[in-house]
């Protein structure tokens, strides 16, 4: 009896160190990408390859145009691709309205445009962008729009581009990508895309002048979510009850 414990504990023991030894072992990762080039092709097929997207997005800018940009977070739902370069978008967000903010929704399916706002109860349909107003400019922004392009990034593949470093956005491990482009009329950015699935995490767009960068726009995407599933169609445009609808 003593004989077989002693045998029980010596296999106990060493399963136990196998078991910590085989735990300790690192699991290879996807190996490491070093071209600039080759990671903006990748992502570029990675990205173009996604038809519905979920996400929170933060916005803000930074150093000249800090104040014309405040923080802004929303919820991001996309699908598809048109000429405007969203087909079907629902956004949520907190728009930074002076005094207090206005919780807004913004929908579009084809060529059916609306904003819910939930402050003044009013529902503003129409066939057209305009019923954004003022918010378009920044629902450019705050979704990105490269989730519904097909050949999202072609420019970026078309310019001068340096690789960074890898660092850290939000819990996901990135290439930082500059890209510098070839036309005159763009500006400078940094993308971020993550060294998992190749897909944007982060872009920063820089206000360039001729000493250099005045300020920049940043959008990062949090809890990102590749063809997520809906209970219910997120892009059907819904007036609440007690909510004026309002023609334009």
């Amino acid at each position: 009896m003593k004989k077989l414990l002693s045998t029980v504990l010596v296999l106990c023991v060493s399963s136990l160190v196998l078991a910590e030894e085989k735990a300790a072992k690192p699991t290879a990762g996807p190996k490491k990408l070093s071209d600039p080039l080759e990671i903006l092709k990748r992502a570029d097929k990675a990205t173009g390859a996604v038809k519905s997207v979920q996400y929170k997005s933060r916005l803000k800018g930074t150093g000249a145009l800090e104040r014309a940009i405040p923080p802004m977070v929303a919820d991001v739902i996309m699908q598809g691709e048109d000429d405007s370069g969203f087909d079907r978008l629902h956004l949520k967000v907190e728009w930074p309205a002076i005094p207090l903010p206005r919780p807004i929704e913004i929908g579009k399916r084809g060529d059916q445009y609306w904003m819910i706002d939930h402050k003044d109860k009013k529902v503003i349909a129409g066939s057209s962008s305009r019923v954004y107003g003022p918010v378009e400019g920044r629902l450019q922004l705050l979704a990105m729009r490269e989730f519904s392009h097909s050949r999202p990034f072609g420019d970026e593949m078309k310019s001068i581009v340096k690789l960074k470093g890898i660092t850290k956005v939000g819990d996901q491990e990135c290439y930082e990508i500059h890209v510098k482009y070839s036309d005159p009329e763009a500006s400078e950015s940094t993308w971020w895309f993550a060294t998992e699935d190749l897909l944007p995490r982060k872009v920063e767009r820089f206000q360039m002048t001729e000493n250099g960068p005045a300020g920049s726009v940043q959008t990062t995407i949090e809890d990102l979510k590749v063809s997520p599933k809906h209970e219910k169609n997120p892009f059907e445009m819904k007036v609440p009850e007690g909510y004026e609808k309002v023609g334009v």
